[in-house]
This record gives C-alpha cells, sequence and structure tokens, in this order.
C-alpha cells in the first residue's frame, strides 16, 4: 500500500502544480458553456472512444467502468456527480471515488483499478466557459498513470474534447 500512496502523492502532485485555477462547486447549465457536468461527462465519452468494446460471456457489450475522483480531494459535487451519471447511463458505469485509494485494488498486479475500470483523478474544473482546460491523471496502473491536458468545448450537442495531449 507505500507504493501506492507515494504513486497518488507524485500523481496528485503533478496535478495540482498545473491545475487550472476554478471551482467544480457550480453546476448550472448554460448552452454556451461547458459545465462542470459536462467537461466530466466529455472526458468519459473521449475515454469510452478509446476504448476496444468488450464483449461479456453472454455476447453482449460491456459498459466500462470509470471512477472519478477529484485532485483535490473530497467529494464532487453531488448535484455534478448525479448529472453525469444520468448523461453517461449508456454509455459507461460510472463511479466517484472521494479518495482515489478507494478505486484501486492494493493487492492487485501494479495495483489496478477496481472492476478492471480506469480512474480520472481531475483537477479542479475552471468556471463554465465557452472552452475551458482540464487537468486530469489517468489511472490504469501504478506504471500506467499519465497526466493528459484536456480542451473542452461546448457545442450543439454539449460538452466535448476538443483536444487531448499527455504531459
Amino acid at each position: 500500500m507505500a507504493r501506492s500512496a507515494t504513486a497518488w502523492a507524485l500523481a496528485l502532485g503533478v496535478v495540482a502544480a498545473i491545475s487550472a485555477c476554478g471551482s467544480g462547486d457550480d453546476n448550472s447549465v448554460d448552452g454556451d458553456d461547458v459545465t462542470p457536468a459536462g467537461a466530466y461527462s466529455a472526458i468519459i465519452q473521449w475515454e469510452v472512444e478509446q476504448q476496444e468494446p468488450v464483449v461479456g460471456d453472454d455476447g453482449n457489450v460491456e459498459l466500462p467502468v470509470i471512477f472519478v475522483a477529484s485532485a483535490g480531494g473530497g467529494t464532487i459535487d453531488i448535484g455534478v456527480q448525479a448529472a453525469v451519471v444520468e448523461a453517461m447511463v449508456d454509455t459507461a458505469t460510472i463511479r466517484f471515488a472521494d479518495d482515489p485509494d478507494d478505486a484501486v485494488d492494493p493487492d492487485g498486479p501494479g495495483e489496478p483499478v477496481r472492476q478492471d475500470g480506469v480512474m480520472f483523478v481531475v483537477a479542479d474544473i475552471p468556471p463554465p466557459a465557452p472552452s475551458i482546460d482540464v487537468t486530469a491523471v489517468r489511472y490504469a496502473t501504478v506504471d500506467d498513470a499519465p497526466t493528459w491536458e484536456f480542451v473542452v468545448e461546448a457545442g450543439a450537442s454539449g460538452a466535448a474534447v476538443a483536444s487531448a495531449t499527455t504531459s
């Protein structure tokens, strides 16, 4: 477990150092702006598009499991959580974690995310705007946890990732 704590300290330090200023507490909806719920949903949608579909034993496609945690620690606003889960209900199984360690299996090889999922540890979401920058660590295992810089833009069909680069 000590390796996990060290890995989180490094990853969260990187996210904090390059995080944009702002707060994720405002969950208002404005068709011209990216809201916190819109930003989380856009990043989750981007992740789903990066993955190959997983077909279960019954022949049906299984929804990917994606955990989301705040780099600042604590609970992501419950209204934002509800909006994200509602928006992604047919796209992914969303789990929110108050502590990133809650999403990690410390006994698995490489300390993987539980339920064969991935986790995004997201820096503070900036105030709503037509385009926002969001920094997040995409954690799969202790050895697979790159930091990503997302540009999320508002559009006619909602928020979407306009660009994603690793830093």
